[in-house]
């Protein structure tokens, strides 16, 4: 029962990721508008590529990868602590329920700060787990 439960709280943890990297892909210039609407790093490049570009598709690829991680338990406690920085991040830039003064979108964005911080909580408890690779050696 104990493995269940923790394969089953592993899949639902990383569906948010995996969904939410496979939208970004899926809508990817919207995201990238998106992003500098929000004044994410809108002027800095880097090798000739605009750096909120290079965000997005690092932001993808850690969706991605660290969903798949926590699915399958090979290097789930980085993947949960590396998900965990960034949701804290992004929470923390795209939800900044604090600056909002329109009641219904402050309690909007205040409701996805607080889905974040239990997101977080989620990740510490698997970064605080044995992974698949501590159960291999």
């Amino acid at each position: 029962m104990q493995f269940l439960g923790q394969a089953t709280g592993r899949f639902l943890l990383a569906f948010i990721f995996l969904f939410s990297g496979a939208r970004k892909i899926m809508s990817y210039q919207a995201m990238l508008g998106y992003m500098q609407t929000k004044g994410v790093f809108p002027a800095m490049d880097i090798a000739g590529y605009p750096l909120v570009e290079l965000l997005l598709i690092a932001t993808i690829v850690l969706e991605i990868l660290g969903g798949l991680m926590l699915i399958t338990g090979i290097g789930s406690r980085p993947a949960a602590l590396a998900l965990a920085v960034f949701t804290i991040v992004a929470g923390s830039l795209f939800h900044d329920f604090w600056t909002i003064t329109n009641a219904d979108e402050y309690r909007n964005e205040l409701n996805h700060f607080l889905k974040n911080l239990a997101i977080v909580g989620g990740l510490l408890i698997v970064a605080t787990q044995p992974s698949r690779d501590d159960l291999l050696t």
